[in-house]
């Protein structure tokens, strides 16, 4: 899967064109072969979603959950679809949290798959309960998101098999715990949970989009909201060198180096941002933004 080598190049435009076929492909072999919609390529749809949102393509993003709701109208999942059956849980959270946009009131739901059936089925369920409580953190809903962090915390004690436990869970539950803290006004508890589960994270070898928000990106932000911009610089370089080019840490990393002071350095992260952009939808007010420092710094 050459897309593999894409992303982790950060070449958008490649990883987007790659999956694009590879969906196209998806789906003319279902149709050939009369097999139900479950049975269509779901990693490749994934990497696209993931593509489209650096490419600042947010519409073209949430128009993919609108695909898979077609896809899926009537569809009886069974017990072994585990990726069909969560897929649009998890692309419905990928938006929201790189968009911003909560304006639905509902959160990410674990379908109806049932988690005693495979290893796979348990990752999979178990990351849904991470992207519930951390959506509940992002929307204020402390309580609900309390009550799930309780949860996830006790299928952790309990184990979980294969490669599904470790680095990602602790990383998720500290990722949340911390947007909780946050929320508290506790940005202190916020900062610990967040450099604790950023070197985690930091250890690893990311292969593909991630189901989670990175953790050192969720650092970096609240550091610059904290006003520690050397610090916020410190976290999403890191970040940057894990995913390379990922346009939120390429935004993140931009408004940190001009609140140190570092205009020059502002412009070169924000011009990255624009090379990765260009196709993006044009009313995102980070665009805006980025356009404006750098045409306005630029001209000095």
């Amino acid at each position: 899967m050459p897309s593999h080598i894409f992303l982790q190049l950060g070449l958008w435009d490649d990883v987007v064109a790659s999956n694009e076929r590879a969906w196209a492909a998806s789906r003319a072999w279902v149709a050939r072969n009369k097999l139900p919609a479950t049975e269509n390529d779901f990693h490749s749809l994934t990497w696209l979603q993931y593509a489209y949102i650096q490419q600042g393509r947010y519409s073209a993003a949430k128009g993919l959950i609108d695909t898979l709701a077609v896809l899926f109208r009537g569809a009886d999942f069974g017990s072994q679809f585990t990726d069909a059956s969560l897929v649009g849980p998890d692309f419905t959270f990928r938006y929201r949290v790189a968009s911003g946009d909560w304006s639905d009131t509902g959160l990410p739901s674990a379908g109806r798959q049932d988690d005693r059936h495979s290893p796979r089925a348990i990752g999979f369920t178990s990351t849904m309960l991470l992207e519930q409580a951390i959506a509940a953190a992002m929307k204020g809903d402390s309580d609900n998101a309390r009550s799930l962090i309780t949860r996830i915390q006790s299928r952790a004690d309990s184990g979980l098999p294969g490669d599904y436990g470790a680095t990602s869970y602790t990383s998720g539950l500290s990722v949340a715990k911390a947007l909780v803290a946050k929320k508290a006004g506790d940005m202190t508890t916020a900062i610990d949970l967040l450099r604790a589960a950023g070197d985690l994270e930091s250890k690893t070898s990311p292969q593909g989009p991630p189901f989670l928000p990175p953790a050192l990106e969720m650092l970096g932000n609240v550091l610059l909201e904290a006003g520690k911009p050397q610090e916020a610089i410190a976290a999403f370089t890191k970040e940057l060198e894990l995913r390379r080019n990922r346009s939120e840490s390429l935004l993140g990393l931009a408004r940190a180096r001009l609140a140190s002071g570092d205009s020059k350095g502002g412009i070169d992260a924000y011009s990255k941002l624009l090379a990765n952009w260009k196709r993006a939808d044009a009313d995102l007010p980070a665009l805006a933004e980025a356009k404006g420092v750098v045409q306005g710094l630029s001209a000095r």
